[in-house]
């Protein structure tokens, strides 16, 4: 008995053709953009390390706003420190530092939150963006290499002629206090570093993540048939007896075109060479 196909039946196998393949682009689609924006949550342990980075300036800079008040914290003699008034230039340029050392210490929290992987929505053009993996790790590199060298250099000549050995620094408790103040100072480079290292190691074993998803999506809507380009499947074709028939499968894990009409197809041959089988059963049939 032979099978006859009619144009009703062709036209109803092509409409669900083309709506799975609808379908399922438009699954890969918001599954990409979801991707593209999606970051990795990094470990209690760092999101501790991150915070406890960004208070090791808090201290030193609590010490130089009660200076610039004017509150006594040891300093005698004719120095800058000992004559200092709120609202003068050198109480001031305290604060702005303050200010500023601390600002430093807040963007410790963008190597661990969402802000330091997507630029937040409220940024004109480049908002809900992601941000390249350089533009945080080498900012945060060079900063967590300057803080160690100079904080160290700091450390060991904290008891200097020139510094605190200077007859005019504090003494006594005055000492005590600035030097415990000061202290936090040289552990916020190696941990600015532990965290900017994470940073960048989670977000290459996402992007890393994120390109096998890609392979995957890229199989999928090869398997609907709703790629057509010799780009998207990308090994090239070979010459078989069959020209409708699926290549085989590739090591590279993404999906082989159909041999000469390039639909994509990935399972026993597109419905071209199916149909093309039948038309040429039909055609042997008549006499």
């Amino acid at each position: 008995m032979t099978s006859m196909t009619t144009p009703e039946s062709t036209t109803a196998t092509a409409s669900m053709t083309t709506v799975t393949s609808e379908r399922v682009v438009a699954s890969a689609t918001t599954v990409a953009s979801t991707t593209a924006t999606a970051t990795a949550v990094p470990p209690r342990w760092v999101v501790r390390l991150a915070h406890l980075t960004a208070l090791t300036p808090l201290p030193s800079g609590l010490w130089r706003i009660a200076a610039a008040l004017g509150i006594p914290v040891g300093f005698t003699g004719d120095g800058a420190m000992a004559t200092v008034t709120f609202g003068s230039w050198f109480s001031l340029y305290m604060i702005a530092l303050t200010l500023f050392a601390d600002g430093l210490g807040l963007l410790t929290f963008g190597l661990v939150q969402r802000w330091g992987e997507v630029s937040p929505r409220w940024i004109p053009l480049l908002g809900d963006r992601r941000i390249p993996t350089p533009v945080a790790v080498i900012p945060a590199g060079l900063g967590a290499t300057a803080l160690t060298v100079l904080c160290g250099m700091g450390a060991f000549g904290w008891n200097d002629p020139d510094t605190m050995g200077h007859p005019d620094s504090p003494d006594g408790i005055g000492y005590w206090i600035m030097t415990v103040c000061y202290l936090p100072l040289v552990a916020w480079g190696p941990l600015l570093a532990v965290v900017a290292g994470h940073y960048w190691l989670r977000r290459h074993r996402a992007g890393r993540l994120h390109s096998d998803q890609h392979r995957h999506q890229t199989l999928r809507e090869c398997q609907a048939g709703s790629l057509h380009s010799l780009a998207a499947c990308s090994p090239p074709r070979a010459h078989i007896d069959n020209p409708h028939t699926f290549l085989g499968a590739v090591g590279a894990r993404t999906p082989r075109q159909c041999a000469s009409c390039g639909c994509g197809s990935v399972r026993g041959g597109c419905g071209r060479g199916e149909e093309d089988r039948r038309g040429q059963d039909r055609r042997d049939e008549v006499p």
